[in-house]
């Protein structure tokens, strides 16, 4: 009797440690099964973070482009409003002299100094698609030292006043600081060799125009001197 009771007693314990091996088992097994389910939680979140970070920037780069599409949309439009103004400007077909002077410039030398041609005074001359002239005929070089034109003219083929003339000569402008000088009442017969034969009042001031904006340091004015400047002198004088 005392050695079955060991037996059983020994087969107990044999139990409690087969079960307490299988409980320690499932424990470890739970634990994984724990720390895998953590892991993947955490690599979802950390997708999801990616996920709103690449939204984020999407959003960001489509606000940027819209921003700059906007603001290039603006610098058109204000580009073309300045277009039509000018447009507007040079349309006047008015006799009254033309403000060129206000016209800015970039030069690539200040140090520029006026090259004057000598004049030519035959009793009848043709230049420039212009016959019959009298009177001087002198090739103005006018360095573009300084950033306004100062000089304003009228007259053209859709005016009264077919000639195209200097009516305006402002101190600072490049117009008044040239050796010989140019003087009211002369006849623009070229710009740099570009005759306004023909040309509206519109078409020769966009040419004045166009050869001080461009970008030559210098520009050559071809001036007729006739009985006009004398007038003009004489009543200027008065």
């Amino acid at each position: 009797r005392s050695s079955d009771l060991r037996e059983e007693e020994e087969a107990e314990e044999k139990r409690r440690q087969e079960e307490a091996e299988e409980n320690r088992r499932l424990q470890e097994a739970e634990e994984r099964r724990a720390v895998e389910e953590k892991k993947r939680q955490e690599a979802a979140e950390q997708r999801r973070k990616q996920e709103e970070e690449r939204e984020k920037a999407n959003r960001e780069r489509l606000e940027k482009e819209e921003k700059a599409k906007k603001e290039e949309q603006a610098r058109r439009a204000r580009a073309a409003e300045v277009l039509r103004k000018s447009a507007q400007e040079m349309s006047t077909t008015s006799s009254r002299p033309d403000d060129l002077y206000a016209v800015p410039v970039k030069p690539k030398s200040l140090d520029a100094t006026p090259k004057p041609q000598a004049a030519s005074e035959p009793t009848t001359q043709t230049v420039a698609g212009y016959s019959g002239l009298t009177g001087s005929i002198v090739n103005v070089l006018i360095p573009k030292t300084k950033p306004k034109l100062g000089m304003g003219v009228d007259g053209g083929e859709n005016t009264k006043q077919k000639a195209v003339r200097i009516r305006l000569i402002t101190a600072g402008g490049c117009a008044s600081v040239v050796a010989p000088p140019l003087k009211l009442g002369q006849q623009i017969l070229s710009i740099d060799n570009q005759s306004l034969r023909g040309k509206t009042h519109k078409q020769a001031v966009g040419a004045i125009k166009e050869s001080f904006d461009s970008r030559r340091t210098e520009m050559t004015v071809t001036v007729h001197e006739d009985e006009e400047v004398e007038r003009v002198a004489a009543a200027k004088g008065k």
